[in-house]
């Protein structure tokens, strides 16, 4: 059970066993030394654990407030109770069950994701409320905003990074180096991103017929062809560090209220690729 993520994929209340929602922020619980911590439908959180044989007793769970309504609120509450009544455990194979009073809670192993630029995306793109359509990606690599070169995005991650607080993560020289080799040129997204949810790709010239006659009939275009989305994502490719553990990537999100776009630098903590940005 200890010193690997876990993912949750059923709840099982009275008896009737409910499918976790699909989405690109899994909750996910990792054990280690008597403290349990992870991240639930929206919201982080820790506490301590006690094991005795296949016993287990979880504390006070404390953790972020993060609004959180609707079918994730309820996965969320139900998470958080189960663990706090959880009575036992076993683990089958890839498989850990922890059982409380009235149900059980059924979680997947993770692979390492160290080096995984698929697990970087979801990361990156769960910050960003994209509505109930698909993800619309343009399929294009950006490395910054419009009209910024290579060299120019990486001169100002350097920058960046300097005026960081001490207490920030320190973006690795091998980081930096693996982002300009790996967005070296024009690089067909579709081919690079594979998320587990909806997405469709986009070439600029797609989106520049979209909005030929400007912001207001191009958005009402955009939610005619594209129902439920809400934003146009660039991406760049994610370079790493040599343990692969550190992670950097560009995100450029336009919407119809608003234009941005920044580097997010992150780390690989407890299974969970974490943003320091």
């Amino acid at each position: 059970m200890e010193d690997k993520p876990w993912r949750l994929e059923t709840i099982v209340r009275n008896g009737e066993p409910e499918q976790v929602t699909e989405t690109l922020r899994p909750a996910i619980a990792y054990f280690k030394s008597g403290k349990v911590g992870g991240r639930a439908a929206c919201n982080y959180y820790g506490g301590p654990y006690e094991v005795d044989g296949k016993k287990l007793a979880i504390g006070a769970l404390m953790g972020t407030s993060v609004g959180c309504g609707g079918h994730k609120g309820e996965e969320e509450k139900a998470l958080r109770r189960g663990m706090q009544s959880a009575e036992s455990y076993t683990v089958e194979g890839d498989r850990l069950t922890l059982a409380f009073p009235d149900g059980k809670l059924i979680f997947q192993a993770l692979p390492d994701v160290r080096g995984d630029e698929q697990a970087v995306y979801a990361a990156v793109l769960e910050e960003w409320d994209g509505g109930p359509g698909p993800i619309v990606i343009v399929n294009k690599n950006r490395i910054g905003p419009a009209g910024r070169n290579l060299d120019d995005a990486v001169d100002r991650i350097r920058r960046e990074n300097a005026a960081r607080p001490g207490y920030k993560p320190i973006l690795d020289a091998e980081t930096l180096s693996d982002f300009r080799d790996k967005n070296t040129g024009t690089l067909d997204m579709s081919r690079v991103v594979d998320l587990e949810v909806p997405t469709v790709f986009v070439s600029e010239a797609e989106i520049e017929a979209l909005f030929t006659d400007g912001e207001e009939a191009g958005w009402s275009r955009f939610k005619k062809t594209y129902p439920g989305a809400r934003e146009i994502i660039s991406l760049s490719r994610v370079g790493f560090n040599g343990n692969g553990d550190q992670s950097l990537v560009y995100i450029g999100v336009r919407a119809k209220d608003y234009e941005e776009g920044h580097y997010d630098l992150m780390n690989y903590h407890s299974g969970l690729w974490v943003s320091t940005s």
